[in-house]
């Protein structure tokens, strides 16, 4: 809605400047809105899945440091390097259990549609 209302104050603010009136219609503001919020979402996604996965390497990285050390490292890196190698692991895990639910729970919800 903020993006179809910012469309219009441009339209307006390009009629004041030019005195030409090119006005788009419904549709065209809406497919405009709809356009710049669909590409904001896939940017969003990919950028969760590149920092999810980077995330996990980083993890994996520094577990190896962790093991190749030849100081005494504390526990605290250990856990941390771990549970950042493992998080990801049970997102994972999760998310198969979860869709594995909605598969078998989706047969015996009544389609009355």
């Amino acid at each position: 809605w903020q993006q179809m209302k910012a469309l219009v104050a441009d339209e307006d603010l390009q009629e004041r400047n030019t005195g030409q009136v090119q006005r788009r219609s419904m549709a065209q503001l809406i497919l405009s809105a709809f356009m710049t919020v669909f590409w904001l979402d896939i940017s969003f996604c990919c950028y969760t899945f590149i920092g999810f996965v980077g995330s996990f390497a980083w993890s994996m990285v520094g577990f190896n440091w962790l093991a190749d050390a030849d100081c005494c490292a504390g526990f605290a890196s250990w856990v941390v390097a771990v549970l950042g190698t493992v998080y990801p692991l049970y997102v994972v895990v999760f998310v198969a259990c979860w869709l594995l639910l909605v598969h078998c729970f989706a047969e015996f919800l009544p389609c009355d549609l």
